[in-house]
């Protein structure tokens, strides 16, 4: 037999985007026990493909709970018993730029790129555009700085 002391807080993280919330995994979940000294160090738990987390051994209380993941925006509960159970935490991707680049015929311009610069995007970066024309520009894949961009110019080149 098994003796566990201490409570426990469980639940979920699912990502949101322009679709219906789907689980994310591998995102990190870090519980602070409220009103306890500053320099504590948190508890920590990663989710699991299903997105599901447990943060076992705490003590009894309340906490302060944070989800962290890139290329999402970082989410804080405070006032978590503990225990909980089925505590379901929901964070939002990051903006993305979108975008299809077309010839002068209205096709999809195989082979151009898309060269971005501004506040949060320095160096330029360059985005390849896909067979059909669509490009995507998100903050994780081109390393952006900043997750407040203003784009001050976006060239579109096209290879003959």
């Amino acid at each position: 037999m098994l003796f566990r002391s201490g409570a426990r807080i469980e639940g979920s993280v699912h990502a949101r985007a322009r679709d219906a919330p789907h689980p994310l995994a591998r995102a990190t979940v870090q519980a602070w026990r409220e009103g306890a000294a500053g320099d504590d160090l948190p508890w920590v738990a990663q989710t699991d493909a299903a997105g599901r987390f447990s943060l076992d051994g705490l003590a009894p209380g309340t906490y302060r709970i944070e989800v962290a993941e890139d290329g999402y925006e970082s989410l804080r509960r405070v006032g978590v018993p503990a225990p909980a159970t089925a505590l379901a935490l929901t964070v939002r991707a990051l903006a993305a730029l979108e975008g299809v680049v077309r010839t002068a015929h209205g096709d999809g311009a195989r082979g151009a790129s898309v060269v971005l610069a501004g506040s949060g995007v320095w160096p330029p970066r360059t985005v390849p555009v896909f067979d059909d024309g669509r490009f995507l520009v998100d903050r994780k894949s081109t390393r952006l700085n900043s997750s407040h961009l203003v784009i001050s110019y976006a060239v579109f080149c096209l290879k003959k």
